[in-house]
């Protein structure tokens, strides 16, 4: 198989999480050809570079104003908030339009009692940034809606705080909760429209100063790249969210909910649908923990995606996808089931080896739609340029049923695990395998029910 990576580089000068070396703008790189490997590896969103400080010192903040809003000068909106000083809580007080980010002071709530804001272009140009963003260290968003659909443009090429985004917390904490966030799509191939984003640097899998922020009963849909994504220092809290993709498309490869680059925390009780790649090269994911450790991934319902839940590795930005949890999740018409994988590249792609490794898999109902080609749950590491030696190893996959794949439990690894792979198969209940040995036989008692 072979992939393509000119869309890859186009993009990397404005997402990458930190210095990287240049990029051809166009270049071929081969995958080996055997047959389960026509599996692709999910193509994620980049994360932005961190703001400056001073680009937030620049905005002037209109303090206790009738208006309550934060904005530069040239924004135009009809947005007017109530302003409790003594509460630091905005209000919003009706429906109304904006052309550009509203910022919340530092340790604020807005409140959008249920009304929406709707983004607009300004006149002669594009919106570009978050609809919503944080001006201070804590901030929290609830009952409001926030709607993109009247937004243009085929994509910002400008500085990274002009990608598109409904609500982003910048190195804050806080909380963001029962908001509903449409459309955040220029209806292009790049990779901007997220509906709720975090970040904080460093994005390199260290933690000198965590933010943490939940995310919770929120609505999501209609977006361009990503449902919800945590990036860099952060630990996210991401519960009871229904997160809605476009469903198969052929110009941008979605993630319902992304860790990304050295985030950590869980999701769970999350309803993820509808992430579905139908170009070459890459996959579609509805829960992609990406170069990030220790993530728990519990009680969620995936529909639809193209990989429903991945823990991969490319050690671009971190170095690993180790000790994550996937456990009591649904996945439904899916692809791939569940990945675990690490790939390889050689300098200048990346500088050491990948990991995807002590990541446990339990006790999840994994269904397929009998495509030729798809795996239930697939355990891989694989090059895709150079000779570099990328490490999976140590995971348990155990208790979980699967079915209705072209394979439903593939491994493709070396070491002392079941079936001379590096991992661990207990008691999972499917048919097919390869190598042989991952499923457990059936037995009387699941004839009887």
């Amino acid at each position: 198989m072979r992939m393509r990576l000119a869309a890859l580089a186009a993009v990397l000068a404005f997402w990458a999480c930190s210095e990287l070396p240049t990029y051809p703008a166009a270049e071929t790189v081969s995958v080996p050809t055997t047959s389960v490997l026509q599996k692709r590896s999910a193509y994620v969103m980049r994360p932005f570079l961190p703001v400056e400080s001073d680009d937030q010192s620049e905005v002037e903040l209109s303090a206790r104003s009738a208006v309550g809003m934060a904005a530069a000068a040239s924004v135009s909106t009809t947005c007017v908030f109530e302003d409790d000083v003594d509460e630091k809580k905005w209000t919003l007080l009706a429906d109304c339009t904006t052309d550009g980010t509203i910022l919340i002071p530092n340790g604020y709530t807005l409140d959008g009692k249920k009304h929406t804001i709707t983004a607009v272009d300004p006149s002669g140009g594009h919106f570009l940034g978050a609809v919503i963003l944080n001006a201070g260290a804590t901030a929290e968003v609830k009952n409001l809606t926030i709607i993109g659909s009247e937004i243009t443009g085929s994509g910002s090429t400008g500085p990274p705080d002009t990608r598109l985004r409904g609500i982003l917390f910048n190195g804050a904490s806080g909380k963001i909760e029962k908001n509903t966030v449409i459309g955040m799509n220029r209806g292009s191939g790049s990779q901007e429209g997220n509906g709720i984003e975090i970040r904080n640097a460093p994005f390199d899998g260290t933690h000198p100063n965590t933010v943490r922020v939940e995310i919770k009963n929120n609505i999501v849909t209609g977006y361009q790249k990503n449902g919800i994504t945590a990036n860099g220092d952060v630990y996210a809290d991401i519960f009871k969210n229904t997160v809605t993709g476009l469903g198969p498309v052929p110009n941008i490869a979605q993630n319902g909910i992304q860790f990304g680059c050295g985030a950590t925390g869980k999701a769970t009780h999350n309803t993820v649908a509808g992430s579905w790649y139908t170009g070459a090269g890459w996959t579609a994911s509805g829960i992609l923990v990406f170069e990030a450790n220790g993530v728990k991934v519990e009680h969620n319902t995936v529909t639809g995606s193209q990989s429903g839940l991945v823990a991969e590795s490319w050690c671009w930005y971190a170095s690993s996808a180790d000790d994550n949890k996937f456990s009591h999740n649904t996945v439904k018409d899916a692809d791939y089931g569940i990945t675990i994988d690490a790939v390889g590249w050689s300098p200048p792609y990346s500088t050491c080896a990948a990991s995807a490794s002590n990541n446990e898999v339990d006790h999840n109902e994994v269904t397929g739609m009998n495509n030729p080609g798809s795996e239930g749950i697939f355990v891989v590491s694989f090059y895709v340029t150079g000779e570099s030696s990328p490490v999976v190893d140590g995971n348990n996959m155990s208790e979980t049923e699967i079915d209705g794949h072209g394979i439903d439990a593939v491994e493709i690894t070396s070491g002392d695990g079941t079936a001379e792979t590096a991992s661990t198969w207990e008691n999972n209940k499917c048919t097919t395998s390869d190598p042989d040995g991952l499923c457990r036989a059936e037995t009387d008692d699941d004839d009887e029910g």
